[in-house]
């Protein structure tokens, strides 16, 4: 199933008796749009309509409706059904937090990802860079979480991470924050020894 994104142009076409007016209704998306009949094919209507912004939607059906004059005939459903997802996807609760500090040189670094009721992440569009470095072939990807482990102690001073995801209707979204690694204080200052 095709997921459309906001801005999509949905074009619908119906055959019936030549010389009527033909309109279809789409759930929330469209409301009485004209369908014009084609001049070199009497009986066959057509048209368009842009899924607009802010509307998230599963099997959606597109209703046809023809007249003529102040008949009208029975409405009638289109042979497919409309999903739509024009929201990206929610990023959030990144670690560790937005300007925190730590002295753990290798701390684990995650987000939370959620498309709501959308068409899903879409996990090969994921970029994850921390301190610069394009990390995404190292990130672990959970259905709500990714996490990257850093395989060497990062350097002291502050860290940026940003990541960008897009769910499977293209929409995309992006999260950065930076977290301080401090050096920490040794436990053990100097160690001494009186034997051979």
């Amino acid at each position: 199933v095709e997921v459309l994104g906001s801005g999509s142009v949905v074009k619908v076409v119906v055959t019936g008796t030549p010389g009527l007016e033909a309109a279809v209704d789409a759930g929330n998306l469209a409301k009485d749009v004209v369908l014009k009949e084609v001049p070199n094919r009497p009986g066959r209507y057509e048209g368009t309509f842009n899924v607009p912004k802010g509307v998230t939607a599963k099997d959606v059906p597109v209703i046809a409706r023809l007249r003529k004059g102040n008949r009208t005939g029975l409405p009638v459903q289109v042979n497919q059904t409309l999903t739509v997802d024009t929201e990206p996807p929610v990023l959030t609760g990144g670690a560790p937090g937005d300007k925190a500090e730590t002295t753990n040189t290798q701390p684990d670094i995650y987000l939370e990802l959620s498309d709501g009721n959308g068409s899903g992440i879409d996990a090969d569009s994921i970029r994850v860079k921390v301190a610069g470095k394009d990390v995404t072939e190292s990130v672990k990807l959970t259905p709500r979480f990714l996490l990257y482990a850093p395989p060497r102690p990062l350097a002291p001073g502050v860290v940026p991470v940003e990541v960008v995801a897009r769910d499977k209707a293209g929409n995309e979204a992006r999260s950065a924050w930076s977290f301080t690694v401090k050096p920490g204080s040794a436990v053990v200052q100097s160690v001494t020894h009186d034997g051979d």
